[in-house]
């Protein structure tokens, strides 16, 4: 029987190549609308002010610092979307992801969304197979489960294979 990530690795390519569901894109894209929103406000934080300055156009930055630049400026008011359940923000890692590895790689626009969404899906599940344990110990479940999906986000947009998703 193979090991849980290579499991992980078959349930996310597969659920990547069934697509998803029109209702479950148009709920993707009322997520983006609100990662986008808070990276917005939060560009003028002062906790903020050690990102690099992009200019006014992502462009000049790298994929790792685009991805960083939206992750933070996301979630540094807590005003992005929230899982109560869990204390995750999961739009605010994975569109950083997503974003940087565009900024890298043709993607469609709706290869964008669903690896997004199964980003935050993902972040999503692990957080719930962690809490409430985790939480009560002080884990910041944002943080340990969203480097997981920002790594299936940036993996599905990258066309990684099992054997490398699962690895």
């Amino acid at each position: 029987m193979p090991g849980l990530a290579a499991q992980l690795a078959d349930a996310v390519l597969g659920q990547y190549g069934a697509g998803v569901p029109d209702r479950i894109l148009l709920m993707g894209k009322n997520l983006l609308l609100n990662a986008g929103a808070a990276s917005v406000i939060g560009r003028d934080h002062p906790g903020c002010t050690w990102l690099p300055d992009d200019g006014g156009s992502t462009g000049s930055l790298s994929a790792g610092q685009v991805a960083t630049r939206f992750a933070v400026t996301a979630n540094v008011s807590s005003f992005d979307d929230g899982h109560i359940e869990t204390l995750t923000h999961p739009g605010c890692v994975n569109i950083g992801a997503a974003l940087g590895i565009a900024s890298l790689a043709d993607v469609t626009g709706r290869d964008f969304l669903t690896a997004f969404l199964l980003g935050c899906e993902m972040e999503i599940r692990l957080a719930r197979a962690l809490a409430p344990d985790a939480l009560t110990q002080g884990w910041d479940l944002n943080g340990v489960c969203g480097t997981l999906s920002a790594t299936i986000t940036a993996s599905l947009l990258l066309r990684a294979s099992a054997d490398m998703l699962g690895n």
